[in-house]
């Protein structure tokens, strides 16, 4: 039996209608695709809800929310191409993302990963489509929103590169979690995501690990992807703000 061009992992936590209009994009997008939902033990029946409109997703049901890191994991590990997409359950694709995202993985064998332009459901950038390694200054600029008075500022932009042209095509040091690409020999040579990190974190984590690894990340600009950012995660409670800040500090003592 041949292989499929690509396994596509997606964590699914209570976003029954997102996920299902993202599988829907999918099919659309790509015949030959392994799609791999993860289910962080949704209470709003997302599996019940899609399963009949897509038999040939595998859907694997979780007993508790192993958070984002450890469900990835277990998805990857189920995969059988040798090639995946990582992806969140709020986006809609197209068939042009495969199709340049396979080439530039044919380019070189040190390009470690490839990701894209994100917009969300209003069609506005989403600044962490393209991001720096943080450090104590660029994450306090972050943190505090001063980035977002001097827009133009590359020393107070490192966070989000204000160097990169959002439509360019660029290599970069931190990719989204919400959307890339990686062969499965590089994913498990760096150890995938590390489940230290429960949500938050770990995709800048993985970043440094490919680059200590010695593979590069490419930013496709030209590319959109349409992202409804946050819908799987509210933002507006303290409970978002503590997960996030317990990443950061995971990272900074890691690394």
């Amino acid at each position: 039996m041949n292989k499929p061009a690509v396994s596509i992992i997606i964590v699914n936590y209570n976003v029954k209608h997102f996920l299902y209009l993202t599988l829907t994009s999918i099919v659309k997008s790509i015949d030959d695709a392994e799609i791999i939902v993860v289910d962080n033990n949704s209470i709003d029946g997302a599996i019940e809800f899609c399963q009949s409109s897509f038999p040939e997703v595998i859907f694997i049901k979780n007993d508790e929310n192993l958070g984002f890191a450890k469900a990835n994991n277990l998805g990857v590990a189920r995969a059988s191409s040798d090639l995946i997409l990582i992806l969140n359950p709020d986006v809609v694709v197209s068939s042009s993302l495969f199709v340049t995202a396979f080439s530039e993985l044919e380019k070189s064998s040190e390009m470690g990963a490839v990701c894209v332009q994100m917009i969300d459901g209003s069609g506005a950038f989403l600044p962490e489509s393209k991001r720096g390694l943080p450090n104590i200054i660029s994450s306090l600029y972050k943190i505090t929103g001063i980035y977002k008075l001097f827009p133009k500022s590359k020393k107070l932009n490192q966070y989000y590169l204000s160097e990169v042209d959002r439509d360019s095509n660029e290599g970069i040091e931190v990719l989204s979690g919400a959307c890339f690409f990686i062969r499965r020999s590089v994913y498990q040579e760096i150890g995938g995501f590390d489940e230290r990190y429960f949500m938050y974190g770990e995709d800048i984590d993985l970043s440094l690990q490919l680059k200590n690894h010695g593979y590069s990340i490419q930013y496709i600009g030209s590319q959109k992807m349409i992202h409804f950012k946050g819908e799987s995660s509210k933002k507006k409670n303290w409970r978002y703000h503590q997960v996030f800040f317990d990443a950061m500090y995971l990272f900074w003592k890691k690394n």
